[in-house]
């Protein structure tokens, strides 16, 4: 299938937990829906460090992160409880509980000319999103928006996205399961 020549849109971002294991390997829970993506925004920075020898850089590292916005119709109370760590209570009120947010996968697609590109942050830390509220006669909807960094796995990577040749099970199961790194042969 040929490269796509443009891309728009914004569709299917589903999260998915995850559990560290020891060793620090990450296992990742089943992709969950967050429907309603309005824009989400992944702004690259960072630093990097390098270490002159023979008159030369003779060692560089980088520290490099994205800084995600994600904007969504509503945040699922599912984010909330799974993610946020909100407690449900007897009386069904979801109630901040002080704890450190869940580290997620965040997985979304974009359309293309020729076919959707689906991505993985790997290795997402969501903040507490902003309450806001305003008087509006309109019933013009109003966007949740929340913000989060993502950094590299226990592997080194932090993002990963399908190209036009992408396995077609790989592809197909994006959103069931969190894809992994294969090596090329």
């Amino acid at each position: 299938m040929p490269e796509n020549k443009v891309k728009f849109g914004l569709k299917k971002c589903y999260y998915a937990v995850i559990t560290e294991g020891e060793g620090g390997a990450f296992t990742y829970g089943t992709p969950v829906a967050i429907p309603g993506a309005v824009s989400l925004a992944a702004n690259k920075s960072g630093d990097s460090e390098t270490f002159e020898a023979d008159d030369k850089d003779f060692w560089v590292v980088s520290s490099a992160q994205y800084d995600i916005t994600l904007e969504v119709a509503k945040l699922p109370e599912s984010f909330f409880t799974d993610v946020l760590l909100y407690d449900a209570d007897a009386k069904g009120v979801l109630w901040e509980s002080g704890a450190e947010c869940k580290r997620i996968a965040l997985l979304f697609e974009q359309n293309g000319d020729q076919k959707a590109t689906r991505y993985a942050f790997l290795n997402c830390l969501p903040s507490l999103p902003n309450v806001e509220a305003e008087t509006s006669k309109k019933k013009t909807p109003k966007p949740t928006s929340i913000s989060m960094v993502a950094t590299e796995d226990p592997d080194g990577r932090t993002l990963a996205f399908s190209k036009s040749d992408t396995d077609a099970t790989t592809y197909s199961g994006w959103f069931t399961a969190v894809p992994t790194y294969t090596a090329s042969v």
